[in-house]
């Protein structure tokens, strides 16, 4: 099965630990699910597939960033740790998946015993659609700081932050992972050509139209210098937009 038949095929579901379907019309019934995660687990994201995705803490010693709900991997109802899906090289301390597309790729950072920390992408699957965990090394910006990647898209685009080790801001990045020689590209507004502040990084989201929304910071008139505002960034013909 091919990856775009594997995605038109997938069962589309909502986690919020809900399920909602539609039994009679204008009739709605909800279905509240405790997902059987260790404690001390935290969720980031989910996908089309049934993967909910994030954080452990290692509980009891397990290191579970993945709960496949459907079994597509296998079992249904199972949790992955990383180390079952891939082999790392050299140790880390701790680990999490800050997000998943439909396809069943995911960003995660490591944050190794030594040194600063790294992001990888995996992918669960093949061209074919087969399990094979596959993974690589992020082409990040340079800070000495903070970088890592956040969110990505079904085309494999990837958005992250960094801190500039200059202005010691934070700005955000888009990078194309499916090219091994592409180049992350800095967020900037149009109208300055500087990079766009980044407020509250938490927030920021892509698309599959390649668009990123988050918070920055604008001047204002009210005398208190400068305040939060959001923004939408675009790629197009004629340059990026906000």
């Amino acid at each position: 099965m091919s990856r775009l038949n594997q995605l038109a095929k997938s069962i589309p579901w909502a986690i919020l630990f809900a399920l909602l379907s539609t039994q009679l019309a204008n009739a709605q019934a909800y279905h509240l699910e405790q997902l059987p995660i260790p404690e001390g687990w935290y969720v980031n994201d989910f996908n089309n597939q049934g993967f909910v995705v994030g954080h452990s803490r290692f509980t009891d010693g397990e290191t579970v960033v993945l709960y496949d709900h459907q079994g597509v991997l296998g079992t249904a109802g199972k949790t992955w740790s990383l180390d079952e899906l891939i082999t790392l090289q050299g140790e880390y301390t701790s680990v999490s998946i800050l997000d998943i597309n439909n396809l069943g790729q995911f960003v995660a950072y490591l944050l190794p015993d030594v040194g600063p920390r790294k992001s990888i992408l995996v992918d669960l699957f093949d061209s074919g659609g087969n399990f094979d965990p596959t993974w690589k090394y992020l082409n990040l910006p340079a800070s000495s700081g903070l970088a890592y990647a956040m969110r990505v898209n079904d085309f494999g685009q990837v958005l992250g932050k960094f801190v500039d080790d200059t202005s010691g801001d934070t700005y955000a990045f888009l990078l194309d992972s499916t090219d091994p020689g592409a180049t992350p590209e800095v967020l900037t507004d149009p109208t300055t050509g500087q990079p766009i502040y980044i407020n509250h990084s938490e927030t920021l989201r892509l698309n599959n139209l390649g668009q990123v929304a988050g918070n920055t910071v604008v001047e204002t008139d009210f005398g208190y210098g400068l305040a939060p505002g959001g923004f939408r960034w675009t790629p197009g013909p004629a340059g990026p937009g906000l």
